[in-house]
């Protein structure tokens, strides 16, 4: 049995708020968390410390990037580094990886995916520390599948690695037959064929055919320890996938949820104070929904919210957030945006969404929006009276006639930081 790596991380950061966003999550993948403000508390403690993974709060620190990379890797060489900023620039991300990070994570993220680059930097030092005398094909399977993004891209890739670690003219995933184990690798027909289980998918395995002679005992090898990371990445792919639906995504339609609603805001904010940019945010209420429920049944009610969510997410920028706020109510943060261009967004979705017809299960249904429009920092100061704003505006669109676009008066004060 291989010896698992200790997983201890250091994150180094002055926000009280990001270890109470992403403490639970770090602990939840068995990590031995440590919290410290500065680089220099790391310093202090540096004789205690054994860090396999580095979180880097950049937002928080003074220092140049390359001044961290080379302090970092004279007090721990063999650990692995994550960047986190809460500016997505192209520039800094490519400092931090030409500087030796092995990621670059904009806040805020998703705990999910936190918890995956960390997970894969683990398996990186897990692979080094089994496989250091293996051949470089090895190195280079493992790295490629821990890259892997989906179930699908991982189960193809493996299979390229797979026939060249055996030299076989055919690899692919098969049903498993009835004579074929369930946890056996087993030679079949003179060796010329060999089964290998599945411990993730029971009901198939992979099938080696047209082999010339049966491999060697370190090709063997080699083809375990891929297989071996071909279940640890899909397992980290499964538990990512769980994390994402119980965090930050709405289990219905896949849009984020109001509780990352928030995190975003605060980010909007943010750009306002850096690079004084504006931004709107539209509170959105399906009309007369709960007569499709009737109508229909809720099984097409909630084949519609699932359609409206694709298209509302299709019909704005990919800067721009479409969230489920609940029910049959979305939001969208429009970023970079002034109110009248807000107002004229808000048109072209409802106008786009009037036009369509939904073909749901065997029913045809149409939907129309109220819109509420709100413009940050023209309407409000604080957040949760501009999502109050968009919300009552949306409001006053549906007492006037529905199918409508409203947004309130400006306050007359004069208008104040966040």
């Amino acid at each position: 049995m291989r010896a698992v790596l200790p997983l201890q991380v250091i994150v180094v950061s002055s926000s009280s708020e990001l270890k109470k966003l992403y403490g639970t999550t770090l602990r939840s993948i068995g990590a031995d968390v440590r919290w410290h403000v500065s680089l220099q508390e790391v310093l202090d403690e540096r004789g205690t410390l054994k860090p396999s993974i580095l979180l880097l709060d950049l937002d928080s620190q003074t220092e140049p990037v390359k001044l961290f990379s080379e302090e970092l890797r004279a007090l721990f060489p063999d650990s692995e580094w994550v960047a986190l900023s809460s500016e997505d620039s192209a520039q800094i991300a490519m400092r931090c990886l030409r500087a030796g990070f092995a990621d670059f994570l904009v806040k805020p993220m998703n705990p999910g995916e936190l918890a995956w680059a960390i997970l894969r930097c683990q398996q990186r030092r897990q692979a080094r520390e089994e496989w250091s005398q293996s051949p470089t094909r090895l190195l280079e399977a493992v790295k490629e599948m821990s890259a892997c993004s989906s179930a699908t891209l991982l189960r193809i890739t493996a299979l390229q690695f797979l026939k060249q670690a055996i030299g076989a003219r055919s690899v692919r995933w098969a049903a498993r037959a009835k004579n074929y184990s369930r946890m056996q690798w087993k030679f079949l027909n003179s060796n010329q064929t060999l089964w290998i289980p599945s411990r993730i998918f029971l009901d198939e395995g992979i099938l080696v055919t047209g082999l010339k002679k049966k491999p060697s005992q370190e090709c063997l090898k080699e083809a375990k320890s891929l297989v071996e990371h071909l279940e640890l990445s899909h397992a980290n792919l499964s538990r990512l996938e769980q994390m994402r639906q119980q965090t930050f995504l709405d289990d219905l339609t896949g849009l984020y949820n109001a509780r990352y609603l928030r995190h975003c805001l605060d980010k909007a904010v943010h750009d306002f104070r850096e690079k004084k940019e504006t931004f709107c945010v539209l509170f959105i209420d399906v009309d007369k929904f709960k007569a499709v429920n009737d109508e229909h049944g809720h099984l097409v009610g909630s084949g519609l919210l699932k359609a409206l969510g694709r298209s509302l997410k299709n019909l704005v920028r990919t800067q721009d957030s479409v969230f489920r706020y609940g029910g049959d109510e979305f939001v969208v943060i429009l970023a970079g945006t002034h109110l009248s261009r807000g107002i004229q967004v808000a048109e072209r979705l409802r106008k786009s969404i009037e036009k369509r017809v939904f073909q749901i299960e065997e029913s045809s249904v149409r939907a129309t929006l109220s819109i509420g429009v709100a413009s940050f920092p023209d309407h409000a100061e604080k957040l949760e009276s501009l999502l109050k704003m968009a919300d009552q505006a949306m409001y006053d669109a549906k007492r006037k006639s529905r199918n409508a676009v409203e947004t309130l008066p400006l306050p007359n004060y004069p208008q104040l930081d966040a």
